[in-house]
């Protein structure tokens, strides 16, 4: 099968019209549009699109704008741009050692014209002109398929803390779609070492060498994606996703100041208030019995104490009694929620989801769609709420991979190719779906 992405400017006129033409003439192809700008993301097709497609025995009354993405030059065969312009908005984007070809759909027009002119500030008439165009490039396009199209090319995965009791699942989920997996930590016997296809050892988290020794592991391994997990790193990753980008390093996570915000849990209820998403009430000062760090993991450092506590670096927040949620979600590079998968918690240790069980909740769902609206996400993240008297009192956002969203992946499908690949869902969550935990041995010699 061969994969092909339409690029124009703004992914609401050109190219998704060249996606739908393309589809029409190879049903056997796997066809996407996307944009090099962030103009219309998450809009729909322009209408002046939707009725010349509809004229042409075309849909797309489904379709939303997107960004183009780096990991859309490894899984598509041919990434085609609608006119010099485009393609010259679109080669700082290009990750190093593409799979793609990238080039101009016009060069497949019989015509020979050397561009599909953008219709945007025209009339009906420069929309059915600029159809005209592609539909004869898609045609030809469509007699032309790549030779050495195939399956999206084997990435090389680094996972941190591998020694923790919840890291064999992402190992297996990486492993599953087809990726080599490098298992990293700051102790050589961590059971991750047996567990993935290589290992790397770290320095910790507080040593000054630790962005060096990284990057050191990342070359000896030939590793070109990074999943990153761990709290404390998170921040480094956010800063230097794009420097990692730029040397054909793809790291998965969110910007740095949708980091800042959902790792300061007093920033973190300043944006549920903002968005209007319901929260305890909280203060700086020792207002409420229930006292936790600002910055912090799990249940760590949480005490409920009418006692005085230094309240430095601390927050103090109301008690919610209620049942305990912990939403999965996973995020296109758009900031696009691609799933969303409430789970009630069945069990907890150290701060670790020991089971648990989806369930569909209207009001967690809409709740956490107008999160993904009101701030930008790459990737999975999780977020937690208490439910009392049917309303979701939302409590924290984890911008990062956790180890209970093993039930969320279980619950709808592996989530990997959808962050590294860019892929679309392919499944819906499967309600009422159990989780029981346990943890397994390694043996070795």
């Amino acid at each position: 099968m061969n994969r092909v992405l339409m690029v124009c400017r703004g992914n609401i006129c050109r190219s998704p019209l060249a996606a739908a033409a393309l589809r029409q003439l190879r049903p056997d192809w796997e066809v996407d549009s996307a944009g090099t700008g962030t103009w219309h993301l998450g809009k729909p097709a322009d209408p002046r699109a939707q009725a010349v497609a509809l004229e042409h025995g075309l849909e797309l009354s489904a379709h939303r704008a997107r960004q183009v993405r780096s990991a859309d030059f490894h899984l598509y065969d041919r990434v085609l741009a609608m006119d010099a312009r485009t393609l010259e908005e679109l080669r700082p984007l290009v990750p190093a050692s593409p799979h793609a070809l990238i080039g101009l759909l016009p060069d497949f027009d019989p015509e020979g014209s050397a561009a599909i002119d953008d219709p945007y500030h025209g009339d009906a008439a420069a929309f059915a002109v600029a159809y005209a165009a592609i539909e004869r490039c898609c045609r030809s396009l469509a007699a032309r398929p790549r030779a050495t199209s195939g399956p999206p090319r084997r990435r090389t995965v680094l996972v941190e803390a591998s020694g923790s009791l919840v890291s064999a699942w992402m190992i297996a989920a990486i492993r599953a779609a087809g990726h080599r997996c490098i298992a990293s930590d700051i102790d050589a016997d961590a059971v991750g070492r047996y567990l993935a296809d290589g290992f790397a050892i770290v320095p910790r988290q507080d040593d000054p060498a630790l962005w060096a020794g990284l990057a050191d592991a990342l070359r000896e391994h030939a590793v070109d994606a990074v999943i990153p997990s761990l709290d404390e790193t998170l921040p480094g990753w956010a800063e230097r996703r794009e420097a990692f980008a730029a040397a054909g390093v793809q790291v998965v996570v969110s910007d740095p100041e949708t980091v800042r915000i959902c790792t300061d849990k007093w920033e973190t209820w300043q944006l549920f208030r903002r968005l209007g998403i319901p929260a305890p009430e909280a203060s700086l000062a020792q207002r409420f019995e229930l006292v936790k760090p600002r910055h912090g993991r799990g249940a760590q450092g949480i005490v409920r104490t009418q006692a005085p506590v230094d309240m430095t670096g601390m927050l103090s927040q109301e008690f919610v009694n209620g049942v305990e949620y912990t939403i999965d979600v996973c995020c296109a590079d758009d900031g696009t929620p691609l799933h969303i998968v409430p789970r009630r918690r069945l069990g907890v240790q150290g701060g670790k989801s020991t089971g648990g069980v989806t369930e569909e909740h209207p009001a967690i769902l809409d709740a956490v769609r107008r999160l993904c609206a009101g701030l930008r996400f790459r990737g999975p993240f999780n977020t937690q709420c208490i439910v009392r008297d049917g309303t979701p009192w939302f409590i924290e956002i984890n911008p990062r991979i956790a180890g209970g969203m093993a039930l969320g992946f279980a619950a709808t499908e592996n989530w990997i190719p959808l962050l590294l690949e860019g892929r679309r869902p392919a499944a819906t969550p499967r309600w009422g779906l159990r989780m029981h935990r346990h943890y397994a041995e390694v043996f070795t010699t």
